[in-house]
């Protein structure tokens, strides 16, 4: 496993249905007054124009920081200029609270673009390949999932890649 670092290049798997939730992506223009939409899709790099490649960024540390359980980030999309991850408008069935959509700036109202990482249970996603396909016997080949795994006293815990 490898540390995540501020500035790298990451892809997010979502772990619904044993890691089949797809990778988390931009996709197509947003009609509620951010940039783009967001969900996920079964290719971390659906397209040649990074929409599924995303960097982390922290106000208080500098790029090549470890990722730490506890910091305060923003989640940058690496299509067109960049935008960032960020909550708009509440989500118009239950349980869900708002929609996620990205914005042009990390800090567009109130820290709707702002995020707290906080360590959850270690899980393998060893039902999906790199590729986007599924395989019950493969592990991610392709560009890395990110996922937090304990790796000490929860002050030392640290975000890890898998492989």
């Amino acid at each position: 496993m490898t540390v995540i670092k501020y500035g790298d290049k990451i892809h997010i798997l979502n772990g619904y249905n044993v890691w089949e939730g797809g990778y988390l992506d931009t996709n197509g223009h947003s009609t509620d007054g951010d940039t783009y939409n967001v969900s996920t899709n079964e290719s971390a790099t659906r397209d040649a124009s990074l929409t599924g490649t995303w960097v982390l960024v922290c106000d208080s540390k500098h790029v090549g920081a470890e990722v730490i359980s506890g910091d305060v980030i923003h989640v940058k999309n690496l299509y067109a200029a960049g935008t960032y991850l960020d909550s708009i408008n509440h989500f118009p069935t239950k349980p869900g609270k708002y929609k996620v959509e990205t914005a042009t700036t990390s800090h567009r109202d109130g820290g709707s673009g702002t995020w707290h990482c906080r360590q959850s249970p270690p899980v393998s996603p060893t039902a999906r390949s790199g590729s986007g396909t599924s395989s019950s016997s493969s592990t991610s080949t392709g560009p890395t999932a990110a996922s937090w795994t304990p790796t000490g006293t929860p002050q030392r815990d640290r975000v890890r890649c898998l492989p």
